[in-house]
């Protein structure tokens, strides 16, 4: 075992899961305290920020500025969000604090992506793309 692979704890493999567009996908489960049942989001290694939907956002009752209102860009061009306050959510049954970008646009594909922003940061992700695997190892000594 390598001395950084002690830093993380044992792998959590998760399998690609369908969507709406009919392609299996990195997905995992999240939690937010207002919502039975858990979300959907999708791992994006292309995304800088973690976005929310702006429906899911008004059903969990996050309260965003208009004011705030942003101009960001992805692979479909650019679009207007409005940046949240830190939130917790669950995952992988631990606790943490992200900000979500929420999109105007009610057409926005996803019900949640987690980016560089926040999942990368303390995490060894691994996309197995040949398996259709996603690998999450959670850093021990962050959370």
């Amino acid at each position: 075992m390598l001395d950084e692979d002690k830093k993380f704890l044992p792998k959590v493999a998760l399998p690609y899961s369908p969507t709406l567009f009919g392609v299996k996908m990195p997905i995992v489960n999240i939690k937010f305290e207002k919502l039975p049942q858990p979300v959907p989001a999708l791992v994006d290694s292309g995304a800088t920020n973690c976005l929310l939907h702006p429906s899911l956002a008004s059903t969990i009752g996050l309260k965003l500025d208009d004011s705030e209102k942003r101009t960001g860009t992805g692979a479909g061009g650019a679009y207007d969000y409005i940046p949240s306050k830190p939130m917790e959510i669950m995952l992988l049954d631990n606790t943490f604090e992200v900000e979500f970008d929420v999109p105007e646009d009610i057409n926005f594909a996803w019900p949640c992506i987690l980016g560089q922003n926040f999942i990368f940061k303390f995490a060894k992700i691994v996309f197995k793309g040949y398996k259709q695997e996603l690998e999450i190892f959670l850093r021990k000594d962050i959370n």
